[in-house]
């Protein structure tokens, strides 16, 4: 396993100090981080703050006529990867998967219609964007605010489109991030409270974001992890220390419990020379380290090889909620039974429960919600989308204070969507990604119809199919794609080899 454990990292900091001339350091995970990040997507699905659907049409540049069509694209939960991450800067990489919503693609000079399919999480869409961890500074309750805004993220990189369309794609979701109001694209990660008034109280601080050992490399199994990094300036500091430099320690132990599960997520250290204000109960540094989504910094133990390593986890505060399971996907008329729960996992009795389509213009597209949490989706003849979304919320009377948590809920039209109902490929292009997927989460099976034009293979969610050169000659062919999973559904690739004004329309099944 790649990272080093509690043991290892408090031997590396024997006899020296490690904090740069800061006043403490504090380094976060990525697994907590994007806890906190999908906890912030579930609370604003009832708060109404959610990304709106995406809806554009791209033209590719030189491919005339050509455009693409994309219809309510919904967005799933960001999360972080520090793959690419630097300790010169707080730059990290953020995905959000493509949960909903439709893509048509065809020719306007010729009328051709070139492919069409509706789209859910399991076929493995997503949109990757790089941003900067920045720094906000409260007005009125002086608290360093670290926060990740979409609007401002660089390098947009989809995988639903390819070539030069996805180039488009890329540009088009850059400046309508950017037109986005901050209360849906600013996400908050962590707090630094500046009250206080010892020497250890916080005064100031500047990120950066950190790669975990070996997660650099792409098949790593901790690809991508990371931490986040506070150097804070405190009362008892003349000055600011020093920027990090590449081989600052990683500090988050890899110490996991006999179920798998870390044992650690967070980690505050506190410079030697400061160490005289400590006392046994209080550390005011690390009551000043604060987090969204109630959501605290939880020590399990401290070691002082030179300087102070308090290590811990961010875990929820005793007065968060939450709605059990958190996504689910069904299908057309199905049942669900969903369970209010409390920081521990104690099963409660809500005081209601709410059900809402973000996309279904009818009340019966809601579905329907028991007093106990048993939910019933919308029936397929009142649908009126190939999916939909719906936000299930539950509210509980805690004295006077009315709390709410939420789940998210895919209702499937098909048991087996397909990206691709046909797809068409021009001469130019070697081969050509379908994707799928099946209302159940399970893996589908693809393969060939008679007279087999090419071969087929696994390709993530769904196959690429690669014509043989034999059949790049006939004008225009078509391959049919049969895909099972308890039902079977078909798709089609036309090949074409010359240029036809053909007008083509897709049909299910």
């Amino acid at each position: 396993m790649a990272g080093y454990s509690r043991a290892e990292i408090v031997a590396s900091m024997k006899g020296k100090s490690i904090t740069l001339g800061w006043g403490a350091v504090s380094a976060f995970s990525r697994s907590r981080l994007n806890h906190l990040l999908d906890q912030q997507y579930l609370n604003r699905l009832h708060e109404l703050r959610y990304l709106p659907p995406f809806n554009g049409e791209v033209q590719a540049e030189g491919e005339l006529g050509w455009k693409a069509q994309a219809r309510m694209i919904e967005f799933g939960a960001p999360r972080l990867s520090f793959h690419t991450a630097s300790m010169t800067d707080s730059k990290a990489m953020l995905t959000m998967n493509i949960i909903g919503g439709s893509l048509t693609t065809h020719n306007s000079l010729s009328d051709s219609f070139q492919a069409q399919g509706d789209l859910t999480e399991a076929m493995g869409y997503y949109l990757e964007l790089e941003v900067d961890l920045t720094l906000a500074t409260g007005v009125v309750d002086r608290r360093g605010r670290v926060t990740l805004d979409l609007a401002k993220g660089a390098r947009f990189n989809s995988n639903l489109l390819q070539g030069r369309a996805a180039t488009e794609l890329n540009q088009a979701l850059s400046r309508w991030f950017a037109r986005l109001p901050a209360h849906r694209t600013v996400f908050e990660l962590g707090f630094i409270d500046y009250h206080g008034y010892t020497a250890l109280a916080p005064q100031s601080f500047i990120l950066r974001t950190q790669a975990a050992p070996g997660a650099a490399v792409r098949h790593a199994e901790n690809h991508g992890d990371g931490a986040v990094l506070a150097f804070i300036r405190l009362a008892g500091n003349a000055s600011d220390g020093q920027p990090p430099g590449a081989n600052f320690p990683y500090l988050i132990p890899n110490d996991r419990n006999a179920s798998g599960e870390d044992l650690y997520s967070a980690t505050l250290v506190v410079a030697s020379n400061l160490l005289e204000h400590v006392t046994p109960k209080r550390l005011e540094v690390l009551n000043s380290l604060l987090f969204p989504g109630q959501q605290v910094f939880a020590e399990v133990g401290r070691d002082t090889p030179e300087d102070l390593a308090v290590f811990g986890r961010i875990a929820p505060h005793n007065a968060m909620l939450t709605v059990f399971p958190a996504t689910v996907t069904m299908r057309p008329g199905g049942t669900q039974q969903f369970e209010l729960r409390d920081f521990e996992g104690a099963k409660l009795t809500a005081t209601a429960w709410t059900a809402l389509s973000v996309k279904s213009h009818l009340a019966v597209g809601d579905g329907k919600i028991t007093a106990n949490g048993l939910y019933s989706a919308a029936s397929a003849q009142d649908m009126g989308h190939e999916t939909l979304t719906v936000v299930v919320t539950a509210e509980y009377k805690r004295g006077n204070e009315t709390v709410r948590a939420s789940a998210r809920v895919l209702v499937t039209y098909e048991a087996i969507e397909l990206a691709q109902r046909l797809e068409t490929l021009p001469a130019t292009l070697p081969s050509v990604a379908l994707g799928g997927s099946h209302a159940s989460g399970g893996s589908l099976s693809w393969k060939l119809l008679a007279p087999e034009l090419g071969a087929l293979q696994a390709s993530g969610a769904g196959a690429l199919f690669t014509p043989s050169s034999v059949f790049r000659k006939p004008p225009l062919a078509l391959q049919q794609v049969q895909v099972e999973q308890g039902e079977q559904v078909r798709a089609g690739v036309l090949l074409l080899n010359a240029h036809y004004a053909l007008r083509l329309k897709s049909t299910a099944g």
